[in-house]
């Protein structure tokens, strides 16, 4: 299977690495970084281009790994006739890539990736969908070689279950940070978190998260709120989050009881 990678940064590095490791060989690379795009082609042991025009066109698969506003101007370029095309993103529309092919779809893998943190696809589940049979032929072929977990998923729900990812990983994330900085500043090492952390992550692998849910927001322990709101009164982006997420919190248990 010839396949002609678009992207070189976190997804597409990640993936051209992972479908290497996998027996898939890069036909072909393109990236708009002259040397970040060499870069990874020399580890991807393929050709490569910075020119949209000078994208092969006797690919078999051609992979649109971009960030979501350049799918379509990459798309809008390449007319390839009966060769299968997908995209990676979550939050994008399979039929942004109508107009450049008969056959098209999307390979969602549902991960955070970074550029340059290791990572296997091997357990990592991969969503997928196409407009018709014979690309959902091709598609299945990569994507169960690549994951052992593969899902079909429609557009609708896939934009769905991106927003759920932003939620549990992204806006997460972000808490973290938030909780690193008061560390910092308030003379505490962020470490006597980790445990926490851990705790609360392995229990939602176990239990449904409304089930396991604690804090003073849904015990409706107002003074330990107040103290709390009090004291980020040198951190007013710390406070205004702690206030809207435990508001936000109480209207959301209260409607479950």
């Amino acid at each position: 299977m010839k396949i002609v990678l678009s992207g070189t940064g976190n997804m597409g590095a990640q993936l051209g690495q992972n479908l290497i490791k996998k027996g898939f060989g890069i036909h072909q690379l393109y990236g708009r970084s002259a040397d970040k795009t060499k870069k990874l082609a020399e580890k991807l042991g393929c050709d490569f281009t910075t020119n949209l025009d000078s994208i092969k066109k006797d690919g078999d698969l051609y992979i649109i790994a971009v960030s979501d506003k350049a799918i379509q101007k990459i798309s809008e370029k390449l007319k390839l006739g009966n060769a299968v095309v997908v995209h990676t993103a979550g939050s994008v529309d399979m039929n942004i890539l109508m107009g450049c092919s008969n056959n098209y779809g999307v390979i969602y893998p549902l991960q955070t990736i970074s550029e340059n943190t290791e990572i296997s696809f091997s357990d990592i589940p991969v969503c997928i969908e196409a407009n018709n049979e014979c690309a959902m032929k091709t598609i299945k072929i990569l994507a169960n070689k690549l994951s052992n977990h593969v899902f079909q998923v429609d557009s609708e729900k896939r934009k769905f279950l991106h927003i759920a990812g932003v939620m549990v990983n992204n806006f997460t994330n972000f808490m973290y940070s938030l909780a690193n900085e008061l560390a910092e500043k308030k003379g505490f090492d962020f470490e006597i978190l980790k445990p926490l952390i851990l705790e609360t992550a392995n229990k939602v692998l176990k239990n449904d998260p409304k089930a396991v849910q604690t804090g003073p927001a849904i015990r409706n322990d107002v003074q330990t709120i107040s103290s709390h709101i009090n004291l980020l009164n040198d951190f007013p982006d710390h406070q205004k989050i702690y206030s809207f997420v435990t508001e936000c919190m109480q209207q959301y248990y209260l409607k479950s009881k």
